[in-house]
């Protein structure tokens, strides 16, 4: 390995390391100063230790708007056995992975454009464990990606919801919203980004402005189901 060549790997390597650093906003941060981004995965299956991730999607949410000039989506060159069920779900076939950008360069690229964004999605701990394996396997690094559940969100600032309502298409029909293209990345990202922008409408006018006014809501919910569980 050549001078420049060891240079470059040792800088990509602090970029990564940078790019998997997050901060929480300030306790006191006001709701619409907050950049969110929403994100979803396809993948193989939906086994978080065997599975891998075929796509991603991610919507930006800035001053309480989605910002659709910023949405993310690329499809992965994956080194993966599609079975029909996958093609049918998905509507991505091999030839169709063949032609996407390769993992390293997508979760590098995704890193770039979400860092420092508050990040969302729809049952959130799935996504969340699959980006976060796809970053050991392809950038080296262990990472805590924070995550946050807009299906507990729902839970928490719509009480007055049915309490059947349970799926991200559940909730999208509750509300009369369309999602033309369901387990497509971008598309189910823009579904999540849109009932995140619900539920920070919901926050405001329940009095709740801040970051912190937004976790305890969200904890005191959470509380209270367990509790209920028990």
């Amino acid at each position: 390995m050549t001078l420049d060549q060891l240079t470059d790997f040792f800088s990509m390597d602090a970029d990564v390391k940078a790019l998997t650093r997050w901060s929480p906003p300030p306790p006191g941060q006001a709701l619409e100063d907050i950049r969110w981004v929403t994100a979803d995965v396809e993948t193989t299956g939906l086994n978080t230790k065997k599975d891998v991730v075929i796509a991603i999607g991610a919507v930006e949410i800035d001053g309480l708007s989605i910002c659709l000039e910023q949405t993310f989506e690329l499809v992965i060159n994956a080194d993966a056995r599609l079975e029909n069920d996958n093609i049918l779900i998905h509507g991505l076939s091999h030839q169709a992975l063949s032609q996407g950008v390769q993992p390293k360069e997508a979760i590098h690229s995704f890193l770039s454009y979400a860092h420092g964004a508050v990040l969302l999605a729809f049952h959130a701990p799935f996504d969340k464990a699959m980006l976060e394996k796809e970053v050991r396997a392809h950038l080296g690094v262990s990472c805590r990606l924070p995550f946050y559940d807009v299906a507990e969100w729902l839970k928490a600032l719509c009480p007055e919801a049915p309490s059947h309502l349970r799926s991200l298409d559940d909730w999208s029909h509750y509300f009369g919203l369309y999602n033309d293209q369901r387990h497509h990345a971008a598309c189910d990202a823009m579904a999540a980004a849109e009932l995140a922008l619900i539920c920070l409408q919901k926050a405001r006018s329940q009095g709740v402005t801040t970051w912190k006014g937004l976790q305890d809501k969200v904890a005191a919910r959470i509380k209270l189901e367990k509790m209920r569980a028990h």
